[in-house]
């Protein structure tokens, strides 16, 4: 949970802002209040802004404006209080104006963390933490772009992923035709002889592009890659 006296010097600190004050002090005025609790913290900074030239108005709450600080009282305890009817009518309505939404963006910061948390790890396990190389045993699936450096294959072939014939099935090394299909859909036949382009079905790509048209592992009767 984030420090409340820091979302309250993080408030005042915006609405100083908005007056065209620079902020410079405010964590030294919240230093010189009776002692390190919030009512400290909280008196420190009223006097500090209360000494400002130009004054700034801010060292009290202004109910039409919905700005400045009220009075913390040291009875209220802790600043978690409010639903035992503690806080005055001032506090509640600067709490509700200018720490809610600080709470709740502190929080979706958090979230965010703990999603970023998981992603590092991931890569963490994929990648490493260091420039060591790392073996993965099994096939890495990516739901975006891949930019890389270099890359380097086993195998050579760059080959484009093609269906197959109705009612063919192809073997790698064999010599292929591509063909239009009947609703203008393109397919690789082992019909050659009215072919406009041939090609040459691979065994193992190093690339195959267009391999959206069929999921691993390829069905030869399906779809096969072809260079």
């Amino acid at each position: 949970m984030v420090d409340y006296g820091e979302l309250v010097m993080k408030a005042v600190s915006g609405m100083l802002k908005q007056c065209g004050v620079t902020p410079d002090g405010l964590s030294a005025a919240a230093r010189k209040g009776d002692d390190c609790s919030l009512a400290g913290k909280v008196q420190g900074i009223r006097a500090w802004l209360s000494e400002m030239e130009p004054s700034t108005g801010l060292q009290d709450w202004d109910a039409e404006r919905l700005v400045g600080l009220p009075h913390y009282d040291k009875s209220w305890g802790t600043s978690r209080n409010k639903s035992n009817g503690l806080w005055s009518p001032e506090w509640s309505s600067f709490h509700e104006r200018h720490i809610v939404p600080l709470e709740q963006e502190a929080r979706g910061k958090r979230q965010k963390t703990d999603d970023d948390i998981g992603l590092d790890d991931a890569l963490e396990t994929l990648l490493g933490d260091d420039n060591g190389d790392r073996h993965i045993a099994g096939d890495v699936i990516v739901d975006g772009t891949v930019y890389a450096k270099s890359f380097h294959a086993k195998h050579a072939d760059m080959a484009e992923l093609y269906k197959v014939a109705d009612g063919e099935a192809v073997k790698p090394r064999q010599v292929i035709g591509l063909q239009l299909r009947t609703n203008e859909e393109r397919a690789v036949s082992l019909q050659t002889g009215e072919a406009r382009e041939v090609g040459i079905v691979s065994e193992n790509p190093a690339v195959c592009g267009n391999a959206h048209v069929a999921a691993p592992p390829m069905d030869s009767s399906v779809s096969v890659p072809v260079v």
